[in-house]
């Protein structure tokens, strides 16, 4: 995939794009054993690129969404639960379906 930029400085249709073409690959690939992280972890980094895609922060995301800016934080930290209302309401003000928030990135960890 290196053909596609990574990192924070994505923007939000580059992201889905890339995120919706490696769930693609992932479904028809039958061996899915290398998928391991947590479901709060995908969520925190997605959450955390499209945020910063669109160059909002996360008082701005949370005024937009309706959500405290705690809980945004505790999101991007893998720290909280999410219900389906909240993802909803995240997924709207970003752009992007629902399923996009949840696909696991196929970079491990490309801001470091």
């Amino acid at each position: 995939m290196s053909d596609m930029p990574t990192g924070l400085n994505d923007s939000p249709q580059n992201i889905v794009q890339r995120l919706t073409r490696v769930a693609r690959e992932r479904m028809n690939n039958q061996n899915n054993s290398g998928i391991s992280k947590s479901a709060r972890a995908i969520l925190a980094k997605n959450l955390l690129r499209l945020r910063k895609a669109h160059g909002y922060g996360q008082q701005e995301l949370a005024d937009l969404s309706g959500l405290s800016k705690s809980f945004i934080g505790g999101l991007e930290n893998a720290r909280m639960n999410v219900s389906l209302d909240n993802l909803e309401s995240l997924s709207r003000v970003l752009g992007v379906e629902v399923f996009v928030l949840l696909i696991p990135p196929d970079d491990p960890d490309p801001d470091k």
